[in-house]
């Protein structure tokens, strides 16, 4: 694996709001290298090229980010960090198999390059390798919020899966698929960013009082914190899932549409649905089920902007960051704070 990190890999935007934490990185992408490293020769090829996928070390960054808002960053978020990554990586391995998806950042997917029964068992080892380093930390707080950070996400997916080809899904229920999918993850990554650096401003040595480390996770900062990163994630999955049907495979670099191929109903599917006609609807539905075509989506991207759905989840999602941002005023001005609003707006700003 690369163990270098360097900002002109990453999307404009990135690099300006990464500058805080750009020494902080080439930490976690070394964390990153000796998580999952191997002398097998097959699984290290497989291992350099599942990373080669992701990139954009999005989960890490607001993790390292946010105890710098708070404090400072130690020893502990770096594993934490790259432990996060790790799981996130595993996910997408694991989603490329479900989406039947043969390109990520440009390149094969894993279950391209090689088979879907690769692709399970190194997303499997992928999360075992960073339970296993979280597990290290001798944290039992930390440890469990991982634990349910990661039940969460097979939560969200298990969900998702459950719910295909149901076209009467609400937006309640699509709220509890992102939330579990996509949100907790970066909820995880700001709140053990708080709670690891108010931790280290109270307890110079390990602390072995169990019970104020309890109190400080009912910190309002904490609490924020984790907030944020729900905010966050969903919009960010609001965003994503506009791109899935309104974006260009060139520009996201990975395979597009695979949630309608699969009957896995979106926010501005669940939204046009509503708004449809009842023929119309019925005629919608019987055409994804059975005759799905690169004419099924230029109509549903014609009909997204003529019923106004682009702008009503567009909306949402600004709202929902909005509603982020505002969480922050808990925490003192700082050029962390600054990147993390920044890199607010960016996730529903990005086309990649």
């Amino acid at each position: 694996m690369d163990k270098s990190f360097s900002a002109k890999q990453l999307p404009a935007p990135l690099r300006e709001f990464y500058a805080a934490i750009q020494n902080d990185l080439v930490v976690i992408e070394q964390k990153l290298h000796d998580f999952l490293d191997s002398k097998n020769p097959f699984i290290k090829r497989v291992v350099d090229h599942g990373f080669r996928l992701g990139g954009k070390r999005m989960r890490p960054a607001l993790h390292l980010l946010f105890a710098q808002m708070a404090g400072s960053i130690s020893a502990e978020h770096y594993v934490i960090g790259a432990a996060l990554e790790t799981i996130h990586t595993a996910s997408l391995v694991h989603d490329d198999i479900l989406d039947e998806a043969l390109t990520r950042r440009h390149l094969p997917t894993i279950n391209a390059a090689w088979d879907n029964e690769t692709s399970v068992l190194m997303g499997d080892f992928m999360v075992a390798r960073a339970m296993l380093e979280v597990a290290q930390l001798n944290d039992l707080i930390v440890n469990q919020i991982v634990a349910e950070t990661s039940c969460a996400l097979c939560d969200g997916e298990m969900r998702q899966v459950g719910s295909r080809g149901r076209f009467d899904l609400s937006e309640e229920e699509y709220c509890a698929i992102i939330s579990g999918k996509t949100a907790a993850l970066f909820e995880c990554a700001c709140r053990l960013g708080v709670f690891c650096a108010l931790k280290k401003e109270l307890f110079s040595e390990k602390a072995d009082d169990f019970s104020d480390c309890q109190k400080i996770l009912s910190d309002e900062r904490v609490q924020n914190a984790a907030m944020f990163g729900r905010c966050l994630g969903q919009a960010f999955q609001i965003a994503d899932d506009l791109l899935d049907i309104l974006g260009s495979e060139e520009e996201m670099g990975k395979t597009l549409g695979s949630d309608l191929a699969k009957q896995k109903l979106t926010l501005p599917i669940i939204r046009l649905l509503a708004a449809l006609p009842e023929k119309e609807k019925e005629a919608l539905i019987e055409e994804i089920k059975n005759n799905l075509n690169s004419g099924t989506y230029s109509a549903i991207r014609r009909m997204l902007t003529e019923y106004g759905i682009y702008d009503s989840v567009r909306n949402t999602a600004v709202g929902l960051i909005r509603e982020a941002i505002e969480l922050l005023t808990v925490f003192p001005e700082s050029e962390a704070k600054s990147a993390i609003s920044s890199f607010a707006n960016y996730a529903i700003e990005r086309q990649q």
